[in-house]
């Protein structure tokens, strides 16, 4: 891993970027969900690597200005919904999900990407609409499903959550 940390995370920052600039290219007006964004790349997983000694302070500084300067010229957001989960709730949907190869998932591990991802939710400046997972079983509540969908087009023609 600490061979490929570098090549891998400068990898997905492209591929971030050119799926940003297809969603870009498409008609006025269309609304796309994306799943994984180019922010938690670096802010979780990359600063993850780093934390762990799996990236160099030297790769992870280069790293962190690519993805600055990529970021700086992308289109943004017009709404980021962030799923908050506890570390249960994330074993519990994990081991739902019956994945063999996320099935070796050390919860340390889900402890410290859950740090990383409340540290960079706190400090994303666009607009945001935080879930809370815990109490909004959305996936088996079709209730909480359409109360959420209902807040983010809200958001979306509304301009307000």
């Amino acid at each position: 891993m600490r061979r490929w940390a570098f090549n891998l995370q400068v990898y997905f920052l492209g591929k971030r970027q050119r799926q940003i600039d297809g969603i870009a290219a498409l008609p006025e007006g269309r609304n796309v969900v994306v799943d994984r964004t180019i922010y938690e790349d670096a802010r979780v997983f990359a600063t993850n690597l780093h934390h762990a000694g799996l990236l160099s302070s030297r790769d992870y500084t280069t790293y962190m200005q690519l993805y600055n300067f990529t970021v700086d010229n992308l289109l943004r957001p017009a709404l980021l919904v962030y799923l908050r989960a506890s570390v249960p709730t994330l074993v519990s949907q994990i081991q739902r999900r019956g994945r063999a190869y996320e099935s070796s998932i050390d919860g340390t591990y889900l402890e410290g990407l859950n740090r990383l991802y409340e540290e960079w939710i706190g400090t994303y400046d666009g607009p945001k609409l935080v879930i809370d997972v815990d109490r909004e079983d959305f996936v088996t509540d079709p209730a909480s499903r359409e109360a959420i969908l209902a807040r983010i087009e809200k958001h979306i023609h509304g301009g307000c959550v």
